[in-house]
């Protein structure tokens, strides 16, 4: 289902379901293994060099997104998780995580996801009705989706959690060999973050998952209170805001000025005239 959700796209009837139609998955199964811990760890790390090859950097994922939590985490807030947390940014990996299903009371984000080492290192995703938000509520907040602040503490925006929210409620996705389901959870919200990581990473390959975490953080739309909360974070994640916000690589330079006059000087004035040069980048010359 969460794939479904990431990339799915029907082969008989071209339904699509999924955020980043056909974009590549790979798996790592940890869930119902033991230790959790020790088995999400190493996957984390075998992300980072999927191939074996460390010379090699297209094998690694443009995001790693995770609908689970892992209650036998010790020390969250400072241990290994965070170690490999911020190893894995550093490899310019996006990692994505549920909130939890643990609401509407407050700091009931599970673990590890109160990790706070910046903004959106640890992306907790909250989850929206999005039925609700379509019909115009500004407050669409699913009841279960585990609130913040974190109980890793900090200031300003390190202490806030979720960090942003997407849809989580009755949504539809791949959920049988033969069909479809829907289902709610924070685990639905999630995999929509991490599918618009991956269109983002297919528009500017060269930036860093922490970047495009940035870009859909900072145009996120504001839902509930005014400002960044413990109920939404920044709100519900806009994927064309994103995009622009990201500008389009401008490779090609705007045409040369031919056509530069000089008209009715005077002592102290004069008026400038020319065609305005064509350039077709985003924000550039119109």
């Amino acid at each position: 289902h969460t794939i479904g959700t990431m990339v799915g796209r029907s082969n008989t009837t071209a339904d699509t379901v999924g955020v980043a139609i056909d974009a590549q998955w790979i798996a790592a199964k940890t869930l119902c293994t033991s230790p959790h811990t020790s088995n999400s760890i190493a996957a984390f790390q075998w992300a980072m060099n999927p191939d074996g090859n460390p010379s090699t950097i297209t094998d690694m994922p443009d995001a790693i997104s995770c609908s689970w939590h892992d209650p036998n985490t010790t020390n969250e807030c400072s241990g290994l998780y965070k170690q490999t947390f911020d190893a894995v940014e550093t490899a310019g990996i996006a990692i994505v995580f549920s909130a939890g299903n643990g609401g509407p009371n407050a700091s009931t984000i599970t673990k590890p996801k109160n990790i706070n080492t910046n903004e959106v290192n640890v992306f907790a995703i909250g989850a929206i009705d999005g039925a609700q938000f379509l019909s115009g509520s500004t407050n669409p907040i699913a009841s279960f989706s585990s609130r913040g602040p974190s109980v890793c503490g900090g200031t300003g925006s390190l202490l806030i959690k979720p960090e942003v929210s997407a849809p989580g409620v009755s949504v539809r996705s791949s959920g049988t060999a033969t069909g479809y389901n829907s289902l709610s959870g924070t685990s639905m919200a999630a995999p929509h973050v991490a599918g618009a990581i991956g269109l983002l990473k297919q528009f500017a390959p060269s930036l860093t998952g922490h970047q495009i975490k940035m870009a859909l953080y900072n145009t996120a739309t504001d839902l509930g209170p005014a400002g960044e909360d413990n109920n939404y974070g920044k709100g519900l994640i806009d994927l064309v805001a994103a995009y622009m916000s990201l500008g389009t690589p401008d490779t090609i330079p705007p045409s040369r000025i031919t056509d530069l006059q000089v008209l009715d000087p005077t002592s102290n004035s004069l008026r400038l005239t020319w065609t305005a040069p064509l350039d077709t980048s985003m924000g550039g010359v119109i």
